[in-house]
């Protein structure tokens, strides 16, 4: 904020950090909207807090609780736990717990894929190239029932480190 701006008794500050990679896709999105930051990440954030606090309706917050999971997306987080994958899988893979579940067609390879990107579950990390991809793994917006053993008995899913003090 600059010195000897005011703030409205509407508004309330905030000084957060965010992963470059995050910062730069808002960069380039306030760029090639023009639109202010302020009112960009406030959208963000009122969004985010909306989908996680609501009960009315089914989103990504109801994956959170395993509610509302289809029996196909499911049938596909079976498979990939029950081929031992942890924390991160290939496009490779993804695509063989899928056609394993749902078929081989490619517009279903791509439908489920974008599904799981959806709900949260796989986060693209690395691509090297249009077909080579790697995804992290996200089992924390599952019920822990959903979690592989090595996830339920080591760190935690999002492998960051937790205090149990």
């Amino acid at each position: 904020m600059k010195k000897n701006q005011k703030i409205s008794t509407l508004q309330k500050e905030l000084h957060i950090k965010i992963e470059k990679d995050t910062g730069n896709r808002l960069d380039k999105f306030i760029s090639e909207y023009h639109l202010p930051k302020g009112y960009v990440v406030n959208e963000a954030i009122s969004r985010y807090l909306d989908l996680h606090s609501s009960k009315a309706h089914t989103h990504k917050s109801d994956y959170l609780n395993g509610i509302g999971l289809t029996p196909g997306i499911k049938e596909i987080i079976q498979t990939i736990k029950n081929k031992g994958f942890d924390n991160e899988i290939t496009q490779a893979d993804i695509e063989e717990a899928i056609r394993t579940v749902r078929g081989h067609d490619p517009r279903t390879l791509k439908g489920w894929k974008k599904t799981l990107e959806e709900v949260g579950f796989i986060k693209e990390t690395i691509r090297q190239s249009w077909k080579v991809a790697v995804y992290k793994l996200d089992w924390s917006m599952l019920d822990q029932s959903l979690w592989p053993e090595s996830i339920k008995n080591g760190p935690s899913p999002k492998g960051e480190t937790q205090d149990v003090s």
